[in-house]
């Protein structure tokens, strides 16, 4: 059941019952950014990436486009990884997407790209060393460098490439013995 969030009276975290027709209905508001966290430290060297997001030579912009990611760009990336809350742009979620358009590409993330020197117009100023954009319900992104654009069938490439070492940590198994049946099981 969704309720909106009026009834709750604003953020609440934890069990809240209500009267319901058949008796006590309890229902349980969670923080889905926590939980992402955890699941994405599980996955990925936090330690390491901070390291590199809080150098003051390492540059980088995150555009959630008003979109659902940006619910959980200021805790992921201010909070957990130490970026600078100005890198985030557009990182307000909106149920309009702030009346622009939540396609992660040149068109719709236009201040990501000037600030990576993607738009010839752009000033002539330093640009940012990695940016990304991400569409309004998170399923599909831009990865942008200094002056460089990654295609998406380029970002599927690097993700299969890197595959086997993300199952190896995630399982501590040698990728040797992974085969397609192991990991997706026999059809």
């Amino acid at each position: 059941m969704v309720i909106e969030d009026n009834i709750f009276g604003g953020d609440v975290i934890g069990v809240t019952n209500f009267g319901g027709l058949e008796g006590q209905i309890g229902v349980e508001a969670f923080d889905s950014a926590n939980d992402y966290v955890k699941l994405m430290k599980s996955i990925f060297d936090f330690e390491s990436i901070r390291k590199l997001c809080s150098s003051p030579k390492f540059t980088f912009c995150h555009d959630a486009l008003h979109g659902v990611v940006g619910a959980y760009a200021k805790h992921i990336f201010v909070e957990q990884l130490g970026a600078q809350e100005n890198s985030l742009l557009i990182c307000v979620s909106k149920e309009d997407f702030g009346g622009g358009h939540p396609d992660s590409n040149f068109t719709y993330a236009r201040e990501l790209a000037a600030s990576m020197g993607l738009i010839k117009s752009s000033p002539q100023v330093e640009p940012t060393e990695c940016g990304i954009a991400v569409d309004g319900n998170a399923n599909r992104d831009m990865i942008l460098s200094k002056r460089f654009f990654v295609i998406p069938l380029d970002l599927v490439a690097i993700i299969a490439t890197n595959a086997y070492e993300v199952i190896k940590k995630n399982t501590g198994d040698d990728t040797s013995s992974f085969t397609y049946e192991a990991i997706f099981g026999e059809d």
